[in-house]
């Protein structure tokens, strides 16, 4: 009986401290809730062409404070309004108050509750508080914008005034004595007799001589992190701790490629498998300016490759410049179109990845502030090379390196201001005719680029068999393989695509089948010799999804 009383003490005390806090600041955060509402509503309005799942009218916005919960909205509408999520049509939001067996408040937590986990509707699961022995947990579901806001100050236990003196003091022992040891050891340390103490006790630790491989290498990574440690890396000045760089906490496998710049490692950092672009340090400034890029405000793409960290190494010999991202084993839509034959839905599922991507690249971004603002990026080395197949069949572009960012109207031109690969390059490129000064130039220079990537695809594609018509995959090529050798100069495009004005070879059998159509149509305007007269790469996706849409192919986005 006594514990029943308990228990409906702790509900009552829950009950009335969310009543209190709803009382004292639902009239005054109301008003501003529905402002915060209003102005992320107009954050998707501005960009719906680019969001592929709109905020609907009548859809209500929580606040949320598990991690991550906010990504929907502060991808879109930026970081100010982090901590929001998206309950869509039909959800309610949530809080729940948790409290020990002595009423006091343990933790709070805010989320979303979308439609289908509201069962029964009537009175659903996850808004029934729930009552432990240790601790009672008091939830709330309500259907109003951010109405389940709430401030609550996480109570700790009080602690003795005694035992709080005894912990204080046992802690100015124990940094005194630290402090003392540290410096008793960093003079002891810095004489070379010492050094040899510590190397001849380490070699006695773990074995005699050269008797154990394991055992040395042990040791040498020992020795190599006392050396790290007891050097400043200048030879004058106190010793100093090295800071451990990421570059230090990942373990490279073997070499992937090699490109214009340096050479590309598969790595292992903290259990995941990285891809590592090592440039030379007389490189530094294609470093610095694609690591420049990648940092870019709002770069973020699921069809644009993650960049995790830049760092530099000192091997001895030579400085190594890293630049490390997220790797993924199928390799570039060149290896993958050398190795295997598809269907028309991969493919388009392979084109519409890359011009979503490209079109998020593309697209500035304006923002209420310069936090949440992404310039327009042209790309300027579009190729299957530089296209990642991901796991899932998806496509990520890569390699920015040579990329123009558009910043408020001004252009922020690359140091090497010369153009991609030369088998890529637009008409208007290899004639010296095009506007450098206007960013839309060096956009339709990528949708050049993009129709010959497209050409490449389609040319592997097994279409339905059709009697008398040739439907097998063609063998991996390259654009103009037919007019040009292998690794063509820029003199010898200017001749082939300027002024012989020849294009890719379409085959016949592509305009018997309405999907290979509307792509050689898509192609053909894209490499349009007028730079104009080309679409642009939400012209093609818009395309690409009506497609989509009236063939009812199922394919991911």
């Amino acid at each position: 009986m006594w514990r029943a009383m308990f228990q409906h003490r702790k509900c009552l005390l829950a009950t009335i401290l969310l009543a209190f806090v709803s009382f004292t600041t639902g009239e005054a955060d109301q008003s501003s809730t529905e402002i915060i509402a209003a102005e992320i509503r107009q954050a998707f309005e501005q960009h719906a062409s680019y969001v592929s799942d709109p905020l609907g009218p009548d859809e209500l916005l929580c606040k949320c404070s598990e991690r991550g919960c906010d990504r929907d909205i502060v991808d879109i509408a930026g970081a100010n309004y982090s901590g929001i999520c998206r309950a869509h049509k039909g959800g309610m939001c949530r809080k729940t108050i948790q409290l020990d067996i002595e009423g006091h408040v343990k933790d709070a937590a805010l989320a979303c509750v979308p439609e289908h986990e509201l069962v029964p509707p009537e009175r659903p699961f996850v808004c029934q508080s729930v009552f432990g022995s240790k601790y009672t947990h008091k939830v709330e579901c309500c259907k109003t914008n951010l109405c389940n806001y709430v401030e609550i100050t996480i109570e700790e236990p009080e602690a003795s005034t005694g035992l709080h003196w005894y912990i204080l003091l046992l802690l100015i022992v124990a940094v005194f004595f630290s402090a003392v040891g540290l410096l008793v050891g960093i003079f002891w340390c810095s004489s070379d007799r010492s050094k040899r103490f510590i190397r001849n006790f380490l070699s006695r630790l773990f074995g005699r001589g050269g008797e154990s491989a394991n055992g040395d290498s042990r040791l040498e990574r020992l020795l190599d992190d006392l050396e790290v440690t007891m050097s400043t890396g200048s030879g004058a000045g106190m010793p100093i701790l090295a800071q451990r760089t990421i570059s230090r906490q990942i373990e490279l496998r073997e070499c992937i490629g090699r490109g214009r710049f340096g050479e590309v490692f598969v790595g292992e950092w903290r259990g995941e498998a990285v891809a590592v672009k090592i440039f030379l340090s007389r490189d530094e400034s294609s470093w610095q300016r694609e690591t420049e890029v990648y940092r870019t405000n709002m770069l973020r793409h699921s069809n644009l490759l993650r960049w995790i960290a830049s760092d530099n190494k000192d091997t001895g010999t030579c400085t190594q410049l890293w630049l490390i991202t997220e790797y993924w084993p199928l390799g570039s839509v060149c290896d993958y179109l050398e190795k295997y034959e598809m269907n028309p839905v991969l493919a388009m599922q392979f084109i519409r990845s890359i011009v979503h991507g490209l079109t998020y690249l593309h697209t500035e971004i304006p923002g209420v502030n310069t936090h949440c603002f992404k310039p327009g990026i042209a790309h300027r080395d579009i190729k299957t090379r530089n296209i990642l197949v991901k796991n899932d069949m998806t496509c990520a572009i890569a390699d920015l390196g040579m990329a123009v960012r558009c910043v408020n109207g001004i252009i922020d031109l690359p140091e090497h201001t010369r153009g991609g690969t030369a088998r890529y390059l637009a008409p208007e490129f290899l004639l010296d005719t095009f506007v450098a000064n206007c960013f839309n130039s060096y956009l339709q220079m990528d949708v050049y680029a993009f129709s010959l990537v497209m050409w490449e695809i389609a040319r592997r594609v097994k279409l339905p068999d059709v009697p008398g018509l040739d439907t097998m995959p063609k063998p991996y090529e390259v654009p103009y393989y037919e007019y040009v050798p292998r690794e063509p100069e820029i003199e010898e495009m200017r001749e082939c695509v300027c002024d012989r004005q020849h294009r890719p070879t379409i085959p016949p059998e592509w305009r018997k089948f309405p999907i290979m159509e509307e792509l050689t149509r898509i192609m053909c305007e894209s490499w349009s010799q007028n730079p104009n007269s080309r679409l642009t790469a939400l012209n093609i996706r818009y395309s690409l999804d009506a497609l989509i849409k009236k063939d009812g192919i199922q394919i991911i986005t």
